[in-house]
């Protein structure tokens, strides 16, 4: 039985996730976001979250050994990205 698009991204999705938490537990990964943040609001730049998830996404993946799928799946689902996110994003 052949498999559809869907079925083969939300699969891929739900590896992401499994691998970032695997690889980047929670006592780990956020003081390591922590630092990267902390970055962030050093820029005086107009950003928006989704320009700046790539960006934070590569130190993670290289930190932790993992794609940068999986890099942001873990960011997307910390608390300390939502605040950040909506800060960016001007809903704060």
């Amino acid at each position: 039985m052949a498999r559809s698009e869907d079925d083969y991204q939300w699969i891929e999705a739900q590896a992401d996730e499994f691998a970032s938490y695997l690889l980047a537990p929670e006592a780990a990964f956020e003081p390591f976001l922590t630092e990267h943040l902390g970055k962030l609001d050093r820029i005086e730049a107009k950003l928006d979250s989704e320009d700046v998830l790539p960006y934070l996404a590569n130190p993670v993946a290289g930190y932790f050994g993992m794609s940068a799928s999986a890099a942001q799946a873990r960011i997307r689902k910390s608390d300390q990205w939502l605040k950040m996110a909506a800060t960016l994003n001007g809903h704060c």
